[in-house]
């Protein structure tokens, strides 16, 4: 299990110990699209900053991966490239089995459970090559490609096929011997499920296929209920790349995936609860998956809209009466001087200067100057320490390295795997929110502190690829959300804990792009945020679980490529559960609203322990839920100082209430 996850031990002093258990309007249009090598050059800046960073890492770059790629941590098919072995992933609708010398797909036949939904991976049609081992050669946005000696094979995600094409003669050998079908495909039923294959120009007998230089053979499974006529047409728009654009208009934010196929044929494409709610139409069929049902589409983009995210680092409180003003000064003061001492790890330390951000936020919201020189200092202080190009020549923590071999920006004290790129969203967007409220209070403390927060911003959202940084690490644009695991090293694929973690850096993103004035990569940023809560809200928060009906939770705590928990990497309280889905409750929080019946029943599995985990947090999110503010305030000034989490305080948890 990936230690990065560890890092929620933080969260409270009391389930420390369990951490050891184990993310009129004109639009605009930006290209985010992974891609294998740079597409421009660096700015000159974030070139500089990234070259004078001390080099250091403990990593090996992935052997099963060409020369010239960027490293694709945070990937949905990471397990392919790093670890003794590759593991399975999860091209949905199907799954891929890769083993050294070839790879079986399968059609995951989910399941639900008490506590999970499973749709692990299964090895239905197997095709085994001679010569060389697995190595990825290529990959971009949505689809990756898997070398086996003279054989590229391609998978996509939402691409309910597999392409393995020849780049010399090659003779491969199936697992099951085929038949021909009337429809002038060849099938093979495994376990109940009908597999296709075509071959137009090479030649398949038995078990065996032969394929000349240039020759294709695509496979495929059939989904119950699906034509097989419907798939058997769409092998012939056989895809070859992708690319994924985005736009925003008004309150609304696009997105487009594209699937290039060979010619102009079109091809079959899955699209998931969101991108369906989001526009997407698709009545091809549909196939039932780990994260539901995936409505099946005929043509070679999918297109849909999300409501936008506006980015938020204010509290507005001129409603507020004087005397809860004169209760907030009191309470912020207290809290100033309760300030712990600031913890060396990214994790830790991040949350210290967004509890610090949010401290300077509320002093000037309810008009202390004093307690706003106070917060500011410290925060100014601790954020010119840790953004020093050239700390780490000279100290152990408090500072950032280039990793060399992964490739990428790493904090020291690493953290809960940080070191293995695990959560880095989770981590700098704490950084990025920060220093994006410092530099609007001290527009001249830029100078200082961009060249540093401009390489986190990069290390996790660059737009495009830069020198050594790959393209959106994090962000998966077929899920619409990001993957946590860095390596990845798990049968059942990527996995995702806390999507209010991973909004919470896409906040910091778009506000540290507004302060710098990048327009490009506030684009990007809108985009991600959007996404990720839309995400958020469809798979975790408010999911439609009917088709798991032994399922008996009304929200997922933990997101797998293949399989959905209602579990954590740190606790089985209920209160951890959600809470880990609402940390750390910024001021764009607000998109955390569903219906009000559905945040109600949330609450009521949340709070059956009643542990006290959380405390702080699941009183806000009882207010967003149309709760009593006066009551929230009541019980949140009852609430012992261990239950306020550390990047959380009772004067900004007071305001934002107030706010809601």
């Amino acid at each position: 299990m990936t230690v990065g996850r560890r890092r929620l031990a933080l969260l409270l002093p009391a389930i420390a110990a369990l951490g050891a258990l184990l993310t009129g309007c004109t639009a605009t249009v930006e290209r985010a699209a992974p891609t294998a090598a740079a597409s421009r050059e660096a700015p000159a800046a974030l070139s500089a900053a990234l070259g004078t960073l001390p080099q250091k890492s403990a990593q090996q770059r992935p052997a099963r991966l060409a020369a010239g790629l960027a490293v694709p941590t945070n990937r949905w098919f990471s397990g392919l490239v790093f670890g003794a072995k590759p593991q399975p992933v999860f091209p949905m609708p199907l799954s891929y089995t890769a083993s050294a010398h070839g790879f079986a797909i399968g059609l995951p036949q989910p399941v639900g459970t008490a506590d999970t939904i499973f749709g692990s991976a299964v090895a239905g049609l197997g095709l085994r090559f001679s010569g060389a081992a697995l190595k990825v050669t290529d990959y971009d946005a949505l689809t990756v490609t898997s070398r086996f000696g003279a054989a590229d094979v391609l998978t996509a995600e939402g691409w309910p096929y597999v392409a393995v094409t020849a780049r010399r003669a090659l003779s491969a050998t199936f697992t099951t011997a085929l038949q021909p079908a009337s429809d002038g495909t060849l099938q093979t039923v495994i376990a109940g499920t009908t597999y296709g294959v075509k071959a137009p120009d090479g030649s398949v007998s038995g078990t065996r296929l032969q394929l000349a230089a240039g020759q294709r053979a695509v496979l495929w499974a059939i989904p119950k209920d699906v034509s097989a006529t419907t798939l058997a047409t769409g092998a012939d728009g056989v895809v070859t790349g992708s690319a994924v654009s985005h736009s925003t208009a008004g309150k609304r934010v696009a997105t487009k995936l594209t699937y290039h196929t060979t010619g102009s044929r079109p091809t079959v494409l899955a699209a998931t609860a969101m991108q369906q709610a989001g526009g997407a139409g698709c009545s091809a069929g549909s196939v039932l998956s780990s994260l539901g049902t995936l409505s099946l589409c005929t043509g070679r983009t999918i297109g849909y809209r999300v409501a936008a995210v506006r980015a938020s680092d204010s509290l507005d409180l001129g409603d507020a009466s004087a005397a809860r003003l004169t209760a907030i000064r009191a309470q912020l003061r207290r809290d100033l001087r309760a300030t712990p001492a600031e913890p060396a790890d990214t994790y830790g330390g991040g949350k210290w200067l967004y509890r610090l951000a949010n401290l300077l936020t509320v002093a000037k919201a309810v008009h202390d100057p004093a307690s706003a020189a106070t917060a500011r200092k410290k925060l100014q202080q601790a954020l010119i320490e840790w953004t020093e190009v050239d700390g780490c020549r000279t100290r152990a923590t408090h500072c950032f390295v280039r990793d060399n071999r992964i490739g990428g920006v790493v904090g020291l004290e690493a953290s809960y795997g940080s070191e293995q790129f695990n959560d880095h969203d989770f981590h700098y967007g704490y950084f990025l929110y920060a220093a994006a409220v410092a530099v609007r209070d001290r527009p001249s403390l830029a100078t200082k502190i961009g060249p540093v927060i401009d390489l986190l911003a990069a290390d996790i959202a660059s737009p495009t690829a830069q020198r050594g940084l790959p393209a959106l690490r994090m962000y998966d644009p077929w899920a619409g959300h990001s993957w946590a695991s860095g390596y990845s090293p798990f049968a059942d694929g990527n996995n995702q804990e806390s999507t209010s973690e991973a909004v919470n850096a896409w906040n910091g993103l778009a506000l540290w792009a507004q302060v710098r004035r990048d327009a490009g990569l506030r684009s990007t940023a809108q985009w991600l945020l959007a996404n990720e809560a839309a995400a958020t809200k469809t798979f975790w928060l408010d999911p439609d679980l009917t088709a798991f009906p032994a399922f008996q939770h009304s929200f997922v705590s933990l997101l797998w490529g293949g399989k959905r928990d209602s579990a954590t990497w740190f606790s089985a309280d209920p209160a951890a559960k959600l809470g880990i889905q609402l940390i750390p409750m910024s001021p764009a929080a607000g998109y955390l609203r569903t219906s009000k019946a559905a945040m109600r029943t949330d609450l009521t599995e949340a709070r059956t322990a009643k542990t006290g985990l959380f405390a702080d947090y699941l009183l806000m999110y009882d207010v967003l839920a149309g709760g009593s503010k006066p009551a929230a305030l009541r019980q949140l000034a009852a609430l012992p100082a261990k239950q306020i989490d550390g990047a959380n305080s009772k004067s900004y948890a007071a305001a934002w209430i107030l706010t809601r």
